[in-house]
Parts: structure tokens; C-alpha cells; sequence
């Protein structure tokens, strides 16, 4: 299982994948129950967390916050660049017609664009080798 993670100062959106496509799971307060609320919704065994990594002052904490997650679910930790997935994540939600009260699951479709990218690269690297 990939877990997808938008990491913001006030809330976290988490993605899950079990396969190809990466999906929405939920926001959580960036509290100090978060690490608690994540494990209590991901009881399956986590291969791999994607954090979406910016270019701001924001990723010390983004570090800690890793540090923690592997800690806790024992798994390996990747960073991806999450230039522009919000803004992606905005436009597949407009796009695919989510109503305005359901776009505050905003974070967790930015994390399935996180999520999705990883994934896009490491299936182009499979198949390639393939080859």
C-alpha cells in the first residue's frame, strides 16, 4: 500500500493506492493527534509514504513529520515535488464536477496528485526496464 501525504501547517491531506491510481482518503488536523489518526484509519501494512515536498520554509517540518511516519508505520519514505498540485488537484475536482462542499477535500485530492505522480514514474520505470 502507497500512502500520498499534502503537508500543510494547519492540515494534512492523505491519498491511498493499493495498485495503479492513487485516491482521496481524508484530511486531518495538523495536531499533535496526527500521527494517532493516521494509524488509526491505515490498520494494512504501508510499503511506501510520498510526501509532497515544496520549496519553502516549510520543509524542516515536512522532515520531522517524515521522520515520524516511518518511525511509527516502518516503511520507506519518498519526497515529491509538489509544485503546482493543488492547483492540479483544483481543476481535476472542476473538471470532474465535485460540488463546491465536497472541494473541501481539496488536500487529500492534492495528495492523490502527489501520489499519482510517484506512481506514474516508478510504472514508467517498470515497464521500461521491461523492455
Amino acid at each position: 500500500m502507497y500512502i500520498g501525504i499534502d503537508y500543510g501547517l494547519r492540515k494534512i491531506g492523505i491519498a491511498i493506492s493499493e495498485g495503479t491510481y492513487a485516491s482521496p482518503l481524508m484530511v486531518i488536523s495538523n495536531a499533535p493527534s496526527r500521527i494517532r489518526q493516521l494509524q488509526e484509519k491505515i490498520k494494512d501494512t504501508v510499503d511506501t509514504i510520498v510526501i509532497g515536498i515544496p520549496n519553502s520554509f516549510l520543509n524542516s517540518h515536512i522532515h520531522e513529520f517524515a521522520d515520524q511516519l516511518k518511525s511509527t508505520f516502518n516503511c520507506e519514505i519518498k519526497f515529491e515535488d509538489e509544485t503546482n498540485s493543488s492547483k492540479d488537484a483544483m481543476q481535476i475536482m472542476l473538471d470532474s464536477g465535485i460540488s463546491q462542499k465536497k472541494r473541501g477535500l481539496d488536500d487529500a485530492h492534492a495528495a492523490a496528485v502527489i501520489l499519482q505522480h510517484y506512481l506514474d514514474k516508478i510504472n514508467t520505470r517498470s515497464i521500461n526496464s521491461a523492455k
